[in-house]
């Protein structure tokens, strides 16, 4: 997974997530 560089939305969307499945 080194083209999280490329895809910073893919990253933002996946922290996003994150942090609802946290919630």
């Amino acid at each position: 997974m080194e083209h999280y560089k490329d895809y910073p939305a893919h990253v933002i969307f996946v922290r996003r997530a994150f942090a609802v499945i946290a919630g």
